[in-house]
């Protein structure tokens, strides 16, 4: 008997965990979706790495300011520079889900590298 009771209290201790709520965070709808902001963050990454490859010369009044590509790059996703500054507070805050995506980040990239080398 006394193992049924110990095997009743195991049983309801693991049913107990195996049913625990999920504890993902849902984005919220007005923040820009975690795949999309991922996409985002690559294309400022690029734009910040060329940016700093320009060769800049005494007329530097010809070549495009990081925040003339921002507003591109905002443009092209259809979202605004708040948004931006808003979805991305909100991701930093929770430092694990931001690691997570700069190492999706790290891995399109290095792809779009080695695609760049095939062709």
């Amino acid at each position: 008997m006394k193992h049924l009771v110990t095997v009743a209290i195991l049983l309801c201790g693991c049913l107990f965990f195996a049913c625990k709520p999920n504890t993902a965070t849902v984005v919220p709808s007005t923040i820009i979706p975690r795949d999309s902001m991922v996409a985002i963050l690559i294309d400022i990454h690029l734009a910040e790495s060329m940016i700093q490859n320009i060769r800049r010369d005494r007329d530097t009044t010809r070549y495009a300011t990081i925040q003339d590509y921002y507003q591109i790059i905002f443009k092209q996703h259809q979202i605004s520079e708040e948004q931006f500054k808003e979805a991305f507070i909100y991701y930093s805050k929770d430092i694990e889900q931001f690691d997570a995506m700069y190492e999706d980040m790290q891995i399109r990239l290095s792809k779009m590298e080695e695609e760049a080398k095939v062709e």
